[in-house]
């Protein structure tokens, strides 16, 4: 195994953070980089870890118990940060609708200068996208906004 920021699990387990090695005693930890975070993973390693747990030595019941309340706070977490970026897409939305009409500049992906009226306001891969003639242009692209072409 590549030795790299090794974590400590209970049994002896040791997983590797996002380097794509493995663990020849566990197979459930991935070949390929991966974060961990998630609530299989979290549950997946809580069953490795009671499988591997020796009967006559069982694991302190103080420590299972904060194991499953580390679990019910990743839960809440992991919500909480669902519907925070469901309110920032919806508020992008709404930001971006307000633009319709507007005369707007800003750098394409490609740093092209895009510039001209907001007809309409698309969601394209979870993110806010104005439509200009021809082009889309991302919110977080814009950085000028007027009411017409030219102010004067």
């Amino acid at each position: 195994m590549i030795a790299n920021a090794q974590l400590p699990f209970a049994g002896g387990t040791k997983l590797s953070s996002a380097t794509g090695t493995v663990d020849p005693q566990n197979p459930l930890v991935a070949r390929g980089p991966k974060q961990f975070g998630t609530r299989e993973d979290f549950l997946l390693l809580l069953i490795e870890q009671i499988k591997a747990q020796d009967p006559m030595d069982p694991m302190d019941s103080n420590e299972f118990t904060a194991q499953l309340v580390g679990y019910t706070q990743l839960e809440e977490i992991i919500s909480l940060n669902e519907g925070m970026s469901a309110l920032r897409k919806s508020q992008d939305l709404v930001g971006a609708s307000q633009l319709i009409g507007k005369y707007i500049e800003g750098l394409d992906a490609n740093g092209s200068i895009i510039a001209g009226t907001v007809s309409s306001v698309e969601m394209i891969e979870g993110e806010a996208t104005l439509v200009v003639g021809d082009a889309l242009l991302l919110l977080s692209q814009v950085y000028t906004v007027r009411d017409t072409e030219k102010e004067g």
